[in-house]
């Protein structure tokens, strides 16, 4: 994992991370198709609001490629969203997304942000389990029509 380098976006990554949360959720998960019109709204705001320092978007990267990505939003002054957390299936299970998920809480640290939060959904375990270690705890729910029913969007936040 010490060959995976985190870094800034470079060109074609906010279309690339949109493709891959779409693909991965849709094709992997059995989300809705109007998962994707969700991600491509939610992504494509994010990217015309990026303002660097502040907001920032991780991607993992082995030499040329892609093993995950991490964004940061700030809301406010003192409060800022974990988004986009994704892992290609071959970067799983080796720390990468502990290691993700700390350079966010860490950037938001370093930015002054007093509470972090995410969404996830219910039916993610292993992202869930990943949020729940790194300290974040789970403050509500709710059904939403972009995910598979039964499946829940789930609010979690970390006091920094």
């Amino acid at each position: 994992m010490t060959d995976i380098a985190l870094t800034d976006p470079l060109p074609g990554d906010w279309c690339h991370m949109a493709l891959r949360h779409c693909e991965t959720y849709i094709d992997g998960f059995g989300y809705p198709p109007v998962f994707e019109t969700y991600a491509l709204a939610v992504i494509a705001q994010m990217a015309q609001d990026y303002s660097p320092p502040r907001d920032r978007l991780i991607v993992a990267r082995r030499g040329s490629q892609r093993l995950g990505t991490i964004a940061i939003r700030f809301t406010d002054d003192e409060t800022a969203q974990l988004r986009f957390l994704l892992l290609e299936p071959a970067a799983r299970g080796a720390g990468l997304g502990r290691r993700l998920v700390a350079a966010v809480i860490d950037h938001a640290r370093a930015h002054a942000a007093r509470t972090l939060f995410l969404e996830t959904a219910s039916d993610l375990a292993p992202a869930r389990a990943l949020y729940a270690a790194a300290g974040f705890r789970l403050e509500s729910a709710e059904p939403v029509d972009f995910l598979p029913p039964g499946v829940t969007s789930e609010r979690w936040s970390l006091v920094l």
